[in-house]
């Protein structure tokens, strides 16, 4: 690259009006090594402002066109990639977006209840209150649909805590096994869930209940791993799109994110 150390020097000076007094002070610097991750206050206001790009346009500029080629193939494949994992990410978040849904549905009380009793009449003509197996079973069907590609999405992530919580959802899964399976759920080697019609109306509904609409129970668990999985999702895919394609500061960024991944 043609550019040496004193030229970058100059051109950091004429933008942002640093001297390489300044530039030999790590705290001072943007790509300094200080506490908050070698970007402080006044250079993360310099990056919100657009300043940085004003930096990477006018350093580009004098870069030889050999350079640029290789330097904009790498951006493109770098873009590219981000790109993946914000679609990546998103999947996750819409996967357990939509099991948090299902178990809610579960949760619901009062006369808007899945498992609100309803008046049924027999063959003998007598009418008497009792659980509406037909909806309940379409309520947890979608549950379990839901839920099993919560665990595909999940499991395909590389980002650490979307991995360990959809392992928190198995486990917890798997902590309630007995109980699923009197109800006609099995859990298959791929840790997702089956469910076998027939025996999960011919269930006791109570137990169905027990699992599904109280507190602290299976459906309530699974609700709050999925809440979670849902905000690791969402955060990590704002942070896989801080810069825009050319360049530029993105709303999608947030400090304190930065922080966190520091810890």
């Amino acid at each position: 690259m043609s550019m040496t150390i004193n030229s970058m020097n100059s051109l950091f000076s004429g933008i942002f009006g640093w001297n390489s007094q300044n530039s030999a002070n790590s705290s001072q610097t943007m790509f300094g090594q200080d506490a908050n991750l070698g970007i402080n206050l006044s250079d993360y206001a310099s990056i919100k402002s657009g300043a940085y790009h004003k930096l990477l346009k006018a350093y580009y500029e004098n870069v030889p066109d050999d350079d640029k080629k290789t330097d904009s193939s790498s951006k493109k494949n770098t873009q590219t990639t981000q790109k993946e994992k914000v679609e990546e990410l998103t999947r996750v978040e819409n996967a357990a977006d939509d099991v948090k849904d299902a178990a809610d549905a579960l949760l619901t009380q009062g006369n808007k209840s899945v498992f609100h009793k309803v008046e049924k009449t027999g063959a003998d003509g007598k009418t008497t209150l009792g659980y509406d197996t037909d909806a309940i079973y379409k309520a947890v069907d979608k549950f379990v649909s839901s839920y099993n590609t919560m665990i595909d999405r999940g499991g395909d992530s590389e980002n650490e805590r979307v991995l360990k919580t959809t392992l928190s959802a198995v486990q917890n899964t798997k902590k309630n096994e007995d109980a699923l399976n009197s109800i006609g759920i099995m859990i298959g080697s791929d840790n997702k869930l089956l469910i076998d019609a027939d025996k999960f109306k011919a269930a006791d509904m109570d137990t169905v209940k027990s699992l599904f609409n109280k507190t602290a129970s299976f459906g309530y668990q699974t609700s709050a791993n999925a809440s979670m999985l849902s905000f690791y999702a969402e955060r990590a895919a704002s942070q896989a799109s801080t810069y825009g394609a050319n360049g530029t500061y993105t709303y999608n960024y947030q400090s304190g994110n930065l922080y966190d991944t520091g810890i």
